[in-house]
């Protein structure tokens, strides 16, 4: 009788190894497939992204563009303002800077300083874009809880050999979280 427990025993552990194992397999494979699916998406998503910034420039004058001139960024929400800059400057140096600052505080009773800080990332940066070529990047925002509902605007000013060469504006207004809004 001890003898039969013991060998259901052993079999139902067997089982459960097997089963476990098959479940590790099986998520692996997964896991791999899904990590291929995202690599292929992320190449897609940079031809994708040269396609876009190519209409930006057909839409926009000048050499300096704003994916969106109105960006809504809700309080305590990470959000991204994307801009670039074409050189079509058939000199030979190719070093450019570009800093962001604020343009206007509109309705915003709040510093300069303050709007200044919402700004994450990207503030400003010396790169180097050779002739025909396009530099793209995406500023991060965060907007602090305590800000104020309001709207204001920033401007994009861009050197080319500490000579001015393009500036573009966008506006941000902030307003409160999705979840805020339903209470």
């Amino acid at each position: 009788m001890k003898n039969k427990r013991g060998m259901e025993l052993a079999i139902s552990t067997v089982v459960t190894i097997i089963l476990c194992l098959l479940v590790l397999v099986f998520g692996i494979v997964f896991i791999k497939n899904s990590m291929c699916k995202a690599i292929d998406g992320i190449g897609k998503l940079d031809d994708f992204n040269s396609q876009q910034i190519s209409l930006i420039f057909e839409e926009q004058l000048g050499n300096v563009a704003v994916k969106e001139k109105l960006n809504e960024i809700p309080k305590k929400v990470s959000y991204g303002v994307g801009f670039a800059i074409k050189n079509e400057n058939k000199r030979t140096n190719t070093d450019f800077s570009y800093d962001i600052s604020v343009a206007d505080l509109g309705d915003c009773d709040i510093t300069e300083r303050e709007a200044e800080s919402y700004i994450l990332t990207g503030k400003s940066a010396k790169i180097p874009i050779n002739f025909g070529d396009t530099f793209s990047e995406i500023l991060h925002f965060k907007i602090p809880k305590e800000a104020p509902y309001c709207s204001l605007k920033y401007k994009i000013e861009v050197e080319n050999e500490g000579e001015s060469y393009g500036i573009a504006t966008f506006d941000v207004l902030i307003k409160p979280t999705g979840l805020a809004v339903m209470c």
